[in-house]
Formats: C-alpha cells, sequence, structure tokens
C-alpha cells in the first residue's frame, strides 16, 4: 500500500487488517468540512472542490508546478512529497486588500487633482479679483462736491459719507486680507512654499484715512480761530473808526488826521476781509492745505483702449511696451502694427514679477522667489523683443528704491546705489550720506540724477536740500497711496502724480520750485497712472467700469507756482 502523503509503500500479509491510514482520515475530514468551505476548481482534474482540500504542487519540474491541485489528483499523480496546502482565504485577503490600497491611491489621485482645479481656480479669482479691487474706490462725484461745499454742515455730512464708503471697502478689504492670510499660514504650515522675506507690515487703510480725517479736522479749527480772530479785527477796527467819527465832531483841528487815520483803517479792514475770504476758500479745499489751486486744466484725449489691464511702459524713444504681470507673464510691443512677443522663459517657476522703471530704452524687472531676488532686463531692438536675466543675489542683504530699477547697501547713516546689472561684491557704489531724520523708514525713496529725493506727506509744505546729495520734499498732496513718482534721467523734472485730487506737481531739481496741475479725468475713471512723458506729451493710464485706456495730451509750460 502507498501512502499517498509520503509515497511511502507498505506490505501487508492480510488485507482484513490494514493500519490506520491517518493521511485519508484527514482527507475524509476535509471533505465533510468542504460542503461549507469556498469551492476551488482543480487544474488537474477540473472539478470543484472545498480550499481545504487543495494543494500547490511545488517541484519545479513536475507538469503541475504551481498549480493547484485536488488530495485525490495528490494521490495518483504521486505528487505527495512536494505539495503545500494553499490557503484560499489567505489569497482572498491579500486580493481583497489589493483593491482596497488600489482604491486609497486612486482616492490620494483624486485629492491631488482636486487641489489642482482649486489652485487654477484661485488663479482665476486673484485676477478677478484685481480687477475689482481696481474699481473698488470713493466715486469721483462724491469727492469733486468738495469743491461744491457751502456751509460746515455739508462738509460734516460728505465727511460722514466718504467715512462711510470708506469703511465699506476697508471692510471687505480686511475680509479678503484674511482669508488670504489664513491660506497662506495654511500652505507654509505644511513646508509647501519658502515665505518671501523683505515684505515688511503694511498699514491699514482705515487707520491711513482716519488720520487723514483727524488732520483734515485739526486743519478746519485752526482755519477757523484764524477766522474768528480776523472778525475779532475787523470788529475793533469798526470800533476804532466809530471813535474816529465821534472825534471829528469834538475838534476841528483834528478833522484832516482823523480822515487820514479812518482811510488807514478803512484800507486795513478791507484788507482783512479779503484775506478773510481767503481763509474760508481755504476752509473749503482744506485738503490741499496752503498750496494754491491750479489756474491751468489739462484735458485728455484717449489713445488707446486695452484689451487686458496691462502694466503699460514708455521707453526713453517713445516706445510702448504692454506688461500682464500675473500668471503666466506676457511682455510685447508693437512693431508697425505688428506684435512682437517676449520669450519669458526664464520667468517659468517664478511666483511673481514686477515692473521697477525704465532707464533710457530699457525696462527693467524684479521677482523673488524665497530669498532669492532676481533681476530683468527688457528691450526692442531690430524690430524684436529682448528679455534677459542681469543679475540675483540674496533679498537679506539688500533693501530696494521704489518704482525704480535700484539697489542699496546700508551701513549706518551711508547709502551705497547700485543699479540692477552691478553687483555690490565686485564694485563700490554710489555714496550717500544721509543726515539724521525722524522716522526715516516713512519716507518714500528716489533717485535723480545723483541726488537722493525724500518724499512725504506733512501739513507744511517744505522743500529743502539737506546736504549737496539728499533734498527733502514734504507736503499736504503728499498722501501715500494716493501719490506716484515718475522720475526720468531725460529731464530735469520730477513728476508727482495724486490720483484723488487730480493734481500733478513738477518739480525742478534745479531751482528745488514746484509746479502744479489740475487735470480732468475721463468720466467714469478711479486709478490713475503716468505711463511716460515724450516730447511733450504726457501719457496716462486710467481704470474704470469700462477698463483700462490710454490717453495722451501736450504739456503746455503754463503752471500756477506753489508756494512752499
Amino acid at each position: 500500500i502507498k501512502c499517498p502523503n509520503c509515497s511511502l509503500v507498505t506490505t501487508v500479509t492480510d488485507g482484513r487488517k490494514l493500519p490506520k491510514n491517518f493521511a485519508i482520515l484527514s482527507m475524509a475530514e476535509q471533505a465533510i468540512k468542504s460542503r461549507i468551505d469556498p469551492k476551488v476548481i482543480c487544474k488537474s482534474c477540473e472539478i470543484k472542490v472545498s480550499s481545504t482540500s487543495i494543494r500547490m504542487c511545488l517541484k519545479e519540474d513536475c507538469n503541475m508546478y504551481n498549480q493547484l491541485i485536488c488530495v485525490n489528483c495528490v494521490v495518483d499523480g504521486g505528487h505527495g512529497v512536494h505539495v503545500v496546502k494553499y490557503d484560499v482565504k489567505m489569497e482572498k485577503v491579500r486580493k481583497e486588500l489589493g483593491e482596497e490600497i488600489g482604491l486609497i491611491l486612486s482616492k490620494v489621485e483624486d485629492k491631488k487633482n482636486n487641489v489642482l482645479k482649486l489652485s487654477e481656480r484661485l488663479t482665476e479669482i486673484t485676477k478677478t479679483l484685481k480687477m475689482n479691487l481696481y474699481n473698488a474706490n470713493i466715486p469721483i462725484q462724491v469727492i469733486d462736491q468738495i469743491a461744491s461745499l457751502s456751509s460746515e454742515q455739508d462738509a460734516n455730512e460728505l465727511r460722514e459719507i466718504v467715512i462711510d464708503l470708506a469703511k465699506t471697502i476697508t471692510d471687505e478689504c480686511d475680509a479678503l486680507a484674511d482669508v488670504f492670510k489664513t491660506t497662506l499660514e495654511t500652505a507654509t504650515s505644511l513646508d509647501l512654499f519658502e515665505e518671501k522675506e523683505g515684505a515688511g507690515p503694511t498699514e491699514d487703510p482705515a487707520s491711513q484715512f482716519r488720520e487723514m480725517i483727524d488732520n483734515l479736522q485739526q486743519n478746519e479749527q485752526e482755519l477757523k480761530a484764524t477766522i474768528k480772530d480776523q472778525n475779532d479785527q475787523i470788529q475793533s477796527l469798526q470800533e476804532g473808526i466809530d471813535k474816529l467819527c465821534d472825534a471829528l465832531s469834538e475838534s476841528s483841528e483834528r478833522d484832516k488826521e482823523a480822515l487820514l487815520r479812518n482811510k488807514k483803517l478803512t484800507k486795513e479792514m478791507q484788507e482783512t476781509e479779503k484775506r478773510n475770504t481767503e481763509l474760508e476758500e481755504m476752509l473749503r479745499e482744506s485738503k490741499i492745505g496752503a498750496l494754491e489751486s491750479a489756474k491751468r486744466m489739462l484735458k485728455f484725449h484717449e489713445f488707446e483702449k486695452l484689451l487686458k489691464p496691462f502694466v503699460c511702459i514708455q521707453l526713453g524713444n517713445g516706445a510702448l511696451l504692454y506688461f500682464d504681470n500675473v500668471k503666466p507673464f506676457e511682455l510685447f510691443t508693437n512693431v508697425n502694427e505688428t506684435r512682437k512677443n517676449a520669450d519669458l522663459k526664464l520667468l517659468e517657476g517664478e511666483y511673481d514679477c514686477t515692473f521697477k522703471g525704465t532707464i533710457g530704452n530699457c525696462a527693467y524687472f524684479r521677482s523673488v522667489r524665497g530669498k532669492i531676488i532676481k533681476f530683468f532686463r527688457a528691450s526692442v531692438d531690430s524690430g524684436r523683443m529682448n528679455f534677459e536675466l542681469i543679475n540675483e543675489m540674496k533679498t537679506s542683504e539688500i533693501s530696494l528704491f521704489d518704482d525704480q530699477s535700484l539697489y542699496f547697501i546700508e551701513l549706518s547713516r551711508e547709502w551705497s546705489v547700485y543699479h540692477y546689472h552691478e553687483n555690490y561684491t565686485e564694485k563700490e557704489g554710489e555714496k550717500f550720506e544721509i543726515p539724521v531724520i525722524n522716522h526715516l523708514s516713512k519716507y518714500e525713496r528716489h533717485y535723480h540724477r545723483g541726488v537722493i529725493y525724500l518724499f512725504r506727506e506733512n501739513s507744511k509744505a517744505v522743500v529743502e536740500r539737506l546736504n549737496e546729495k539728499v533734498v527733502r520734499v514734504e507736503g499736504p498732496l503728499l498722501m501715500p497711496d494716493v501719490t506716484y513718482v515718475y522720475t526720468s534721467h531725460h529731464t530735469d523734472s520730477i513728476y508727482i502724480l495724486n490720483a484723488e485730487l487730480n493734481v500733478i506737481l513738477i518739480l525742478n531739481t534745479t531751482k528745488l520750485s514746484v509746479s502744479q496741475l489740475s487735470y480732468e479725468p475721463p468720466t467714469g475713471s478711479n486709478n490713475h497712472s503716468i505711463v511716460g512723458i515724450h516730447d511733450g506729451i504726457l501719457s496716462m493710464a486710467f481704470d474704470g467700469v469700462w477698463g483700462r485706456h490710454l490717453f495722451t495730451t501736450r504739456m503746455d509750460p503754463i503752471y500756477s507756482v506753489v508756494k512752499f
């Protein structure tokens, strides 16, 4: 008798008394259990059997190697010494686990794709938000009512209206800022992005507006006190005239003297009344403070309607460049009415790119990623656009000028100024000794023909040369957030635009004198900026519900002089 398990052959003399075959007994027991066990097909006899009665052949030279066979085929085929049990239940567990892991991986991919779609949606929302923020402004019609105020009550009512409108805008901005801050904090906490350095805290627009209102109220009280003093003086003069008239009747010898004094006092009274009228006019235009109103009004003519809110750039030769500073970035010019695009492969992977001014026939840009800042230069040569990387360095090592392609290294009170293409580790910069000035960080700094000009808002207007290479300029029209300073190396003048009051100040850097122009913006416009000045033609960009347009006007040399 051959054992089906070990294939051992045993010879018996009496066929009626056989030894116990435990292998057969085990098979019988498994057969009973197979009634409730899952069925598996034997690869040898192709019969469905219990999973507990199935084996797998492990002999490589066997014709059933790695195949599932039932215990009957194990005995009949002589596979007893090279088979093992095959646990179908465990195989099912493995299969189910594999399917479950596959489902988990699929969900992970779905989540990643969802995040990418949300990021694309966030980019679209940011573009839309940018356009909406351009349009979110106090209507110019409300501001224009200042000139027509006839009483203090009207002024108070207008102030309340402006405060309510400003609060609505600032509240919405604060809410949006909180959302963006939360999003950025969440992203940086996951180590997905590096936080940019060099960006200081931004003053609350609502606080700035309240501070401006407080200054206006203080100026208004001072002017009222001055008017009261002048009225008291008029009253005293009138009393003096009455006394003189009484004296005329008492002494004929003093008639001539009294008449002369009467004329003198009358003249003084008229001059005082004139001064009183001027003070009342200044009260109605308290935002302008001590500056006279412009006597010349610029009127613009439409030059071009832009397809998108491009940043418009005018080079020294008058050529116009158009820059989309939202990813994907775009820079182009028009040559003979043909659009010429710049190759911006150098900006791939950059989070931002900002226009920082022109020098001659070149425009300069900068981008910041992590702790690295890169400087780029664009130009038009032989009818094609050129865009090149000219320098890069760490943000912690330098300080930037406002809207100019310059940076400086500060050592105590000495500044070393460099152009973007210059490396401070390889050469010395242009040296400037900065005097001690309170709140120096609140001044806007601009470089023009070897001199640094420091601009700041102040109720008292002043232009002061602090030393041979530093000039301080202050005045009530230099309001932050609505003032834009435009410099050009081709002219002696610096142009300061106040987009809220529709005023352009012209600082003559040779004489240190200031001229003023008013301009009439297009109806419905709410955001103004200077594009450039070329051959006496001023180009400006205006935004409104109708999009962004370019307008031009000729600059006549007829300005009203501002008294500093």
